[in-house]
């Protein structure tokens, strides 16, 4: 009996690690196995397109109701004039480091410097953690082997039948959301 519990714990403890199993929810609930596997997909899709500042990709991605930053929401079309705006805090938050940290380094702990998406995606981990925090958003977790870059969230939402990353995400409109 002992030995059977000892093999159930280790099959369970490789899922959790590989983040192979399932998302769960709070209340329990898991995802369909097609969908896990299209909010794989669609994170795979925005990582790609940050990493190569694939704009015109990166609004694809991105909810046709925009993003939200603390109480604010940002409609997709400020987001997509955002976007365009090198100097928003927006774009320096996705793409530029050294602006972003310029600017907003100050309200960044020491220990986890204001860095953008694009400089965590180049280190991240492949492996991602999703939990269903309702029946159409998804909490996704990514993680990095540097221990200065802390971990990142980014909701998604299903829309019309596909997963975009939605609500707080990302800096939008000033230096920090939260």
């Amino acid at each position: 009996m002992v030995k059977g519990v000892s093999t159930l714990l280790s099959l369970i403890s490789a899922s959790i690690v590989l983040w192979s199993a399932p998302a769960f929810s709070q209340d329990t609930r898991m995802f369909s196995i097609a969908d896990e596997r299209q909010i794989r997909r669609a994170v795979v899709a925005l990582r790609e397109a940050i990493l190569k500042k694939d704009l015109k990709d990166l609004l694809r991605q991105i909810s046709g109701a925009g993003l939200t930053c603390t109480d604010t929401d940002y409609s997709y079309k400020m987001i997509r004039a955002f976007l365009d705006d090198k100097k928003s805090h927006l774009y320096m938050s996705l793409f530029d480091s050294a602006r972003f940290s310029q600017q907003c380094g100050n309200e960044y702990p020491v220990e986890y410097p204001a860095i953008s998406e694009q400089e965590f995606l180049r280190t991240a981990n492949d492996s991602m953690l999703i939990v269903r925090t309702d029946s159409n958003w998804a909490r996704v977790t990514l993680t990095s082997p540097n221990p200065r870059h802390y971990p990142r969230e980014w909701s998604f939402h299903r829309e019309g039948g596909t997963w975009k990353v939605a609500g707080g995400s990302w800096v939008v409109g000033r230096c920090g959301c939260g």
